[in-house]
């Protein structure tokens, strides 16, 4: 949340929800990003984990907002992502979008604009102060479009290994990766033709290449997990927060 207006706020999305809110008379903004609607009705006491769930991540924004001086009565809101990806599958982005419908409608918080569902991933860029967004489809994008695809295998895998209290591991195979947890293959994902992909661990200047990393059932800093992906002359770095599912460019 920031008034702010050098700050831009940036995420990429596949099947989760990026909730937008802007108060355009305070000129006050912000974003969340949730993994999923609600924990398992097994979950208790989730401390960290909350901010994966919407209703923590909503209430979250909403009270940053108005410790800001926003008003609900003036806050104007957009939803974006909430995308099926994996056929076949669950369909989390449809359940995580209908309740972020249903909490806005609930705190009485308009709803002005919705970009929401398909299969395609999305890159968001939010101006806190003015209430711009730009919204992208990542389809023709390929490094974006994997390093969605990767995190969003990345948080489901991981809200399994949560669950069940182990750790999971991440392997770059030929042509693709694999997710391994609780000793089986939970998820297998195949790179576009071309794609070269580098895992590197550590901090500061001491990196590693890896072809595995194992990553904790618990958090882990930013700084400890990169993915290096190129393409023809084209490399990113890209940091990566299994947790919140957050994506830097180094």
């Amino acid at each position: 949340v920031s008034r702010d207006p050098d700050v831009v706020l940036t995420t990429v999305l596949g099947s989760c929800i990026a909730c937008c809110l802007h108060d355009p008379v305070a000129k006050i903004g912000g974003m969340n990003h949730f993994l999923l609607a609600s924990p398992p009705s097994s979950r208790s006491g989730l401390g960290d984990d909350a901010r994966r769930y919407g209703l923590y991540a909503m209430e979250l924004l909403v009270n940053e907002m108005i410790k800001l001086g926003a008003v609900r009565a003036t806050m104007r809101a957009h939803l974006y992502g909430g995308a099926n990806m994996h056929s076949g599958m669950r369909a989390i982005g449809t359940e995580n979008t209908r309740f972020a419908e249903e909490f806005l409608r609930a705190d009485g918080i308009e709803l002005v604009r919705s970009d929401t569902g398909g299969v395609q991933a999305r890159r968001l860029d939010l101006q806190p102060a003015t209430g711009r967004v730009r919204c992208r489809s990542v389809q023709g994008d390929v490094l974006d479009r994997v390093s969605a695809e990767l995190v969003g295998d990345l948080r489901q895998a991981r809200a399994s290994a949560v669950r069940g209290g182990t750790d999971f591991r991440l392997d770059l195979v030929d042509g693709g990766y694999r997710i391994v947890g609780a000793g089986r293959t939970v998820e297998d994902g195949r790179w576009p033709s071309g794609l070269r992909a580098e895992l590197v661990i550590g901090s500061g200047t001491a990196w590693v290449a890896r072809s595995s990393a194992r990553i904790p059932h618990q958090a882990i800093p930013l700084s400890q997990f990169r993915l290096r992906l190129a393409r023809g002359d084209e490399e990113v770095l890209l940091a990566l927060d299994p947790v919140s599912g957050e994506i830097r460019h180094e």
